[in-house]
C-alpha cells in the first residue's frame, strides 16, 4: 500500500473552490455565513494520490472528510469488490468523520488523484454551533444509507432470482409492537435527556446519536419511509 502524499506542486481550485463549498453547505450571502466560509476553506488541505494507492483503508480513524477535486476513486467493501465510483465533484467520509466511528470501506486511487480534506474539528464545530448545517448532514448521510440499502437489496434479490418488489422486510403485529415501543423508548429518552440548546453547544455524542440512530433503524427494519419519519421526530426533539 503507497502512502497519501503532499501535492508535489501548487493544484489550483477548479472544482472544489469557495463556490462549492458554499453550495455544499448550503450558505447564503448573509454576514454570518461569509464569516463562516472565511472559516472553512482555510482548514481545506490537498492531498495529492498516485494510481492504485489508498487514501483510506477500513477501520482507519475517521479524522477528516474529503471533497474531490479531480480524478477517480473506487469504493471497496470489506470483501475487497467494488461497491461504489466516485469522480471529481464527489465527497466521501462524512459519516464516519460526524459519527466517530471507524471507516467502512476502502477508497482506492483510480489514475492520480486530488481531493481536499476537511478536518474532524472543524465538521463537529459546523455541526454543533450551525444547526442547518447538521440537518443538511443527516439529510444527506440518509439519502446515502437508503441509496446504499436500495443497492444492497438488489444485489441480494438478483442472486436469489428475486424481483426488487419484494424486497420490503414484512413485520409480525408482535414486532411492529416490539419495535415501535423501543422506538418510543428512544424518543422519550431524548425528550427527558436532552440538553436544551438554548444553553450553548450540543455535546457531539447528542449530535451523532439522530445519525446512528438513523443508520440503525434502517438497516435492521429495511423500511426507509419509517425510519425517515422517527428521525426528523428525534431531531425535533432536540432542537
Amino acid at each position: 500500500m503507497g502512502n497519501p502524499k503532499a501535492p508535489s506542486q501548487n493544484v489550483e481550485a477548479k472544482v472544489i473552490t469557495r463556490e462549492y463549498i458554499k453550495n455544499f453547505f448550503q450558505l447564503d450571502d448573509s454576514k454570518r455565513d461569509k464569516a463562516l466560509l472565511d472559516l472553512i476553506m482555510p482548514r481545506l488541505v490537498l492531498q495529492q494520490c498516485a494510481h492504485n494507492n489508498y487514501i483510506c483503508r477500513t477501520g482507519d480513524e475517521a479524522n477528516e472528510m474529503f471533497f474531490i477535486e479531480s480524478g477517480t476513486v473506487l469504493v471497496r467493501g470489506r470483501d475487497g469488490e467494488i461497491s461504489n465510483e466516485l469522480e471529481t465533484g464527489d465527497y466521501f467520509g462524512e459519516y464516519a468523520a460526524i459519527s466517530g466511528d471507524k471507516r467502512m470501506a476502502d477508497i482506492q486511487a483510480r489514475g492520480e488523484v486530488y481531493v481536499f480534506k476537511l478536518d474532524k474539528k472543524a465538521l463537529l464545530y459546523l455541526t454543533r454551533y450551525h444547526p442547518g448545517i447538521y440537518g443538511m448532514f443527516l439529510r444527506k448521510v440518509y439519502g446515502q444509507s437508503s441509496e446504499r440499502y436500495r443497492k444492497l437489496v438488489r444485489v441480494l434479490n438478483t442472486k436469489r432470482g428475486l424481483s426488487t418488489g419484494g424486497s420490503r422486510r414484512k413485520l409480525t403485529l408482535p414486532s411492529l409492537i416490539i419495535n415501535y415501543a423501543f422506538v418510543f423508548w428512544i424518543l422519550l429518552m431524548a425528550l427527558l435527556f436532552a440538553p436544551d440548546p438554548a444553553a450553548g453547544p450540543m455535546h457531539p455524542v447528542w449530535l451523532i446519536s439522530p445519525i446512528v440512530f438513523m443508520v440503525s433503524y434502517l438497516a435492521i427494519t429495511q423500511r426507509a419511509l419509517e425510519t425517515l419519519v422517527f428521525s426528523a421526530m428525534y431531531v425535533l426533539i432536540l432542537y
